[in-house]
């Protein structure tokens, strides 16, 4: 191991890091990773850089991930994954390790994977394009104005979509142990559809992460819910359920979004990161996509060469879309 890290196997014994830069991954806070190791205990561990006077910190944990799951394969395989222990599009070290991560990322044997990670300069790695995340710049005072400012046949879908929403009751949890089977079990329908499968999140998760679940009912019938997570002003959006039988009659995929969008305006919000999956629907609600990379070695210097040449064909391929959105931008 190099003398330019520490290492640590528990988030609690970690030391309290801030800084300027690390603020813009919300999830790199000691706190949020003991919850995580809690919840969901996935072999972490935790790297310090201590080579300069702003110490950062790498996570890393094991996961089995089927490795050609972007072509629709199925290859699972023990993995050491650099990045957060959770499905969020953010990667698992701060920003001030871009240009030293090369060298501070542990050598392991097999397969190491570096995870929703920004456009990096990694040598010895394969790269690759995983999931974009897609971001909402907040711009309007009101949803009355987000909704003036669509191109006219935006709008008329989303009102439309609105209209199966009208009966709807919506409910902050004030507790998050109210968190119920009911509610987890929308959760995992919603897992098993995934394409996109990494690890599949517990109900103590749900009950124990600090962030706000929304539920949205009809009478006694749950339609889904969503959990999102704010950071000064910035709502982010990390996971839903929804009732299936019942999708299409009530729009609730699309209306769990439009909820959003009137949480963020409501909290005077900047941004909206809307997460890594359904790039088309949140594209007409006026999102960009934010690319996120994926690097990958294997400690076997010949599999490591034939691995750097397939990663790129084995990588996510973005839909190729242009939706015209805005109307005074032409989006």
């Amino acid at each position: 191991m190099s003398h330019l890290l520490q290492t640590f196997t528990s988030a609690r014994d970690l030391p309290d890091l801030h800084s300027a830069e690390s603020e813009s991954n919300p999830f790199m806070k000691n706190t949020l990773l003991e919850i995580l190791e809690k919840c969901n205990p996935c072999h972490q561990s935790y790297y310090i850089s201590t080579q300069s006077a702003e110490s950062s910190i790498i996570v890393s944990y094991k996961l089995a991930l089927n490795l050609l799951t972007y072509i629709g394969l199925t290859w699972k395989y023990t993995t050491t994954i650099i990045g957060l222990p959770f499905s969020v599009g953010f990667p698992g070290f701060t920003i001030p390790l871009r240009k030293n991560l090369p060298e501070l990322i542990p050598p392991t044997k097999g397969f190491t994977i570096v995870l929703n990670a920004p456009d990096l300069e990694l040598i010895d790695f394969g790269k690759g394009a995983t999931l974009p995340s897609c971001i909402l710049d907040v711009k309007w005072d009101t949803f009355s104005d987000y909704l003036e400012s669509l191109r006219s046949h935006h709008r008329y879908r989303i009102k439309n979509n609105l209209k199966r929403w009208d009966q709807v009751e919506t409910t902050l949890l004030s507790h998050n142990d109210d968190f119920d089977h009911q509610l987890y079990n929308l959760y995992l329908e919603v897992y098993k559809r995934s394409d996109f499968k990494l690890e599949k999140l517990s109900m103590e998760y749900f009950r124990t992460f600090p962030a706000d679940i929304f539920t949205f009912r009809d009478g006694d019938e749950y339609l889904g819910f969503m959990q999102l997570f704010q950071e000064d002003d910035r709502l982010i959006f990390l996971f839903a359920g929804i009732n299936y039988p019942l999708l299409k009659q009530y729009d609730v995929y699309q209306n769990l979004l439009l909820e959003i969008v009137k949480l963020a305006i409501d909290r005077k919000c900047k941004i909206i990161d809307f997460g890594q999956t359904g790039e088309a629907l949140k594209m007409k609600l006026g999102c960009e996509l934010r690319q996120n990379f994926i690097y990958a070695r294997h400690s076997n210097v010949v599999l490591n060469a034939v691995l750097k040449k397939l990663l790129p064909l084995f990588s996510y391929r973005i839909p190729k879309m242009k939706f015209r959105v805005f109307r005074e931008t032409g989006q």
